[in-house]
């Protein structure tokens, strides 16, 4: 567990959840253990109670970010969010099978209590639909901390900093750049992503960078 700024929580589960409390508890992804044995300890490090948590925010599908959402809502009854089009892959309506040989249905399937559109703020995040590694992949900016949470919108490589995911990970690589490139229009300071550790400064800037750098 990793404090960022004054109210924002970076939790370790095999990669990166976050956080936030500024008035209510928001968790953003759950990890990918079903049962939540990585990500309720983290929880209980913040100082927070897992039952105070009120809304969960899922950036996408895949298990290492949805593993534990039938758990967290068993245990909280926390109003569930996702991008509309994701939402049909999180319930388990439709199923979605990742890039060619890959499976994400590793979950039980939670129906989503409300379904985002691109640019709608809701309990003061920005959604910001970010496809391409998956189709309803979002991203959620709290304008105010001036923090991204970017899910698998990119990753940070501790040698090479920001960075596409990879390819075999990635539904549409193409639209996956063009994601990174939407992002960097915006702008923050701090960044949860969930692959690679927490940026506290520059995080807009760096991704300009990397932008630039590949001419996406």
């Amino acid at each position: 567990m990793r404090k960022i700024g004054t109210d924002a929580y970076s939790l370790d589960t095999n990669g990166h959840v976050a956080l936030l409390s500024s008035g209510r508890l928001i968790l953003i992804d759950t990890g990918t253990k079903p049962d939540g044995e990585i990500l309720l300890p983290e929880i209980e490090k913040t100082g927070y109670k897992v039952s105070d948590i009120e809304f969960i925010y899922i950036t996408h599908t895949h298990p290492d970010h949805v593993g534990g959402l039938a758990k967290l809502k068993e245990l909280t009854d926390a109003i569930v969010l996702s991008h509309e089009l994701e939402a049909k892959y999180i319930s388990k309506e439709e199923i979605y099978d990742g890039p060619p040989g890959s499976k994400y249905q590793f979950h039980p399937g939670t129906p989503v209590d409300v379904k985002l559109v691109d640019g709608q703020i809701y309990e003061g995040l920005l959604t910001i639909h970010t496809p391409g590694h998956t189709p309803g992949h979002s991203s959620f900016l709290d304008q105010e901390g001036s923090l991204l949470i970017a899910g698998d919108a990119f990753r940070n490589d501790p040698e090479t900093g920001f960075g596409p995911m990879g390819d075999q990970y990635t539904l549409d690589p193409n639209q996956h750049k063009l994601s990174i490139k939407k992002l960097s229009n915006y702008n923050f300071e701090r960044v949860i992503l969930g692959h690679g550790e927490p940026v506290e400064v520059n995080g807009s800037k760096l991704l300009r960078q990397l932008v630039e750098r590949e001419n996406y």
